[in-house]
């Protein structure tokens, strides 16, 4: 009898708590607009997300340090140093990968080519050529997965 009651009570406690804590993120998400003293940066920008969702608040604060009050998503992205430099190295390795694997197809050719009647090289040079071909196709899905990874692409 005595642990079907603690049962109850620890059920009816952790009720109420999930109860509290649901109310309580819920009435954190329609606060009122801030203001400027409010914010750590002293500066508001207008919400985004107000114009789909009623409970959000009209103005939000701008992260401390931020420059992107006055501008749009896309300007902020293009603008961000962090963006800047992954757009500057993954343009860097696209052009490394595409000389390497360019070298890598013509040395298979010029392997392919004499090779003459020997099979052994002449198959070392086909699985050259289908490697380097595999490597291109590979970097390809890499640059589409980092198209849809890095904010606002690649070579934007």
């Amino acid at each position: 009898m005595a642990q079907k009651l603690k049962n109850t009570l620890l059920i009816v406690c952790t009720a109420l708590l999930l109860g509290s804590l649901m109310s309580a993120s819920a009435d954190a998400a329609r606060r009122p607009s801030p203001t400027k003293a409010e914010c750590a940066s002293g500066n508001v920008q207008p919400n985004p997300e107000a114009a789909k969702d009623e409970n959000a608040p009209a103005r939000i604060c701008v992260p401390l340090g931020s420059t992107c009050s006055t501008k749009t998503g896309a300007q902020c992205l293009k603008d961000n140093p962090i963006v800047k430099d992954l757009n500057t190295i993954v343009g860097f390795l696209s052009g490394l990968v595409g000389v390497v694997v360019v070298g890598v197809i013509i040395l298979g050719g010029i392997q392919y080519a004499l090779a003459g009647d020997k099979a052994e090289a002449v198959s070392a040079a086909k699985q050259r050529i289908v490697n380097g071909l595999i490597a291109l196709v590979a970097f390809f899905f890499i640059f589409a997965f980092l198209q849809w990874l890095i904010p606002g692409g690649i070579f934007k």
